[in-house]
């Protein structure tokens, strides 16, 4: 059987770790495969399915003695597997592997969003791998950025943990209930749609699911507008899918993405979604496909708001589900990267 490494930062919860368990399940029976990171929650997750993870030091330490000892084991590691694949996930991981002697290994370097900064080292590391994108905006982004060769970078857009749900049909009695899913930080806006809600006469619930480091600004928006009973702390949830369908929307006020994986859940849950209008966004969300807003403005989104509100939902959600399954499937995903892992 050939052997597969996969390289990247951490395996803890996060967007690029979810592709690396996705890439694991499918091709676990075609490859051996190894996993290299600093560790975190997902490393569970591989060994209930039968991967070899092996713990590192972070790898965007700036230790010189801890980029040392990673490079010398990096070295030993390839030299040791003769790996047929290398797949990295991470800038300073394809940089650790340019840096090695990795024989005839095919080497593979997914970019999970779109970066401006380190062009010199990016472009030396990346020299002699094929670059996959996760989205079409994150390959432009690439290419005018760095000097690659065209024909060596490409995209595969991400796709979701395509978990079984139980379709839920809106209740008109409830209240109309606007979800937002993910961290709360100042990327994903969540202090600014929080503010929207809090200080506006908006005649719909906000439902928060997830956390982060803006959790505690949150709390004092809430509190100090008194809106307790319209704006909810949901927690983080197991099946993100699932819950989709006690909301009546999806939003995403983002201030940037890489390929937002929360829009592909809710066209496959079957959700109507409002985006902010950031390249990223709309590259999967249009007019048939759902609600867009002018990023960080605060009349706009307010406005959409309403427009969702009496929105034709079965509209969207059907035309956004059509387009999941042809262009964002687990299936499409998984033959893509096939392709080229056997071309």
């Amino acid at each position: 059987m050939k052997k597969l490494l996969y390289f990247t930062r951490t395996m803890a919860l996060g967007g690029t770790e979810n592709v690396v368990l996705q890439l694991c399940q499918f091709f676990k029976d075609s490859y051996e495969i190894t996993v290299i990171s600093s560790g975190g929650e997902n490393v569970k997750k591989l060994q209930e399915i039968g991967i070899k993870h092996i713990q590192i030091k972070d790898i965007t330490s700036k230790n010189p003695f801890s980029i040392i000892k990673t490079l010398r084991f990096l070295k030993r590691l390839i030299k040791q597997n003769k790996f047929d694949i290398i797949h990295t996930h991470h800038r300073m991981a394809a940089f650790f592997v340019s840096m090695c002697n990795v024989g005839n290994a095919k080497l593979i370097h997914t970019m999970h969003n779109s970066f401006s900064d380190k062009k010199k080292m990016t472009e030396k590391s990346l020299k002699d791998f094929k670059v996959v994108c996760c989205g079409k905006t994150v390959m432009d982004d690439t290419l005018k950025c760095y000097d690659l060769e065209k024909d060596k970078v490409c995209f595969i857009t991400n796709t979701i943990n395509e978990k079984p749900f139980e379709k839920k049909e809106r209740n008109p009695i409830s209240p109309f209930t606007f979800g937002f899913f993910g961290r709360f930080t100042e990327q994903k806006a969540t202090d600014f749609l929080v503010k929207v809600f809090a200080e506006n006469n908006i005649d719909a619930n906000l439902a928060l699911y997830g956390d982060g480091e803006q959790k505690g600004q949150i709390l004092k928006i809430i509190n100090d507008n008194h809106a307790e009973n319209r704006i909810f702390l949901k927690g983080v949830v197991g099946n993100v899918i699932q819950e989709m369908q006690n909301v009546d929307c999806v939003i995403l006020p983002s201030r940037w993405e890489g390929l937002p994986l929360i829009t592909l859940e809710a066209f496959y849950a079957e959700k109507m979604i409002l985006v902010s209008d950031i390249p990223n966004n709309i590259e999967l969300v249009n007019d048939k496909t759902g609600l867009i807003f002018k990023k960080d403005d605060e009349k706009d989104l307010i406005e959409k708001i309403e427009i969702a509100m009496h929105a034709n939902h079965v509209y969207y959600e059907k035309q956004a589900k059509e387009i999941y399954l042809i262009e964002y499937s687990n299936a499409h995903f998984y033959k893509q990267y096939k392709n080229i892992y056997d071309n």
